[in-house]
């Protein structure tokens, strides 16, 4: 039987330490689910996420001097969950060459097909991008920074490039 309250704890510290460390957000997403009634396999999968923190103490976001591009990604996979077949989108920014924002979330509803998850995807990176973006021109009024988007479905770009389209999406 795992202590609930020494695996919320644990999943606590780990949810902070995703504030510097991007790479562990979605392992200690899933884990987080289980913390009303956690089995032994989650206290496992958490010691595990554990263990890769030790084993990659040097790893970090580490950030260079030349500021000169915004650039978004995002990507999103359709119907990933497998408990409620929700989409589960991901994306981050970077400013020249460190991460700046970062998110994982499930979707709120069930997409119908992989074209409307990226779609879904696309508009959050899309909405971060222009708060990001007011948040630059509010600390340098000066900043003359290209913003660049990237996401990965052939079919979501084509509902973003021809205004047509959104009439039926």
């Amino acid at each position: 039987m795992v202590d609930i309250r020494k695996y919320m704890q644990l999943i606590g510290s780990l949810i902070f330490l995703c504030n510097t460390r991007p790479d562990i957000c979605f392992a200690v997403s899933v884990v987080s689910r289980f913390s009303n009634k956690p089995k032994e396999t989650h206290w496992k999968a958490a010691l595990r996420i554990l263990k890769y923190i030790v084993g990659t103490l040097d790893y970090g976001v580490f950030y260079k001097p030349t500021v000169d591009e915004l650039s978004g990604y995002s990507d999103s996979n359709w119907a990933g969950d497998t408990d409620s077949r929700k989409s589960v989108s991901g994306y981050c920014f970077s400013i020249g060459s460190g991460a700046v924002s970062w998110r994982n979330k499930q979707q709120p509803i069930m997409a119908l097909s992989s074209t409307e998850a990226e779609y879904k995807a696309a508009c959050i990176v899309a909405c971060e991008a222009v708060w990001l973006r007011r948040i630059l021109m509010d600390v340098a009024t000066q900043m003359r920074m290209t913003t660049i988007l990237r996401f990965d479905n052939q079919s979501s770009m084509a509902i973003a490039k021809n205004l047509v389209l959104h009439a039926h999406t």
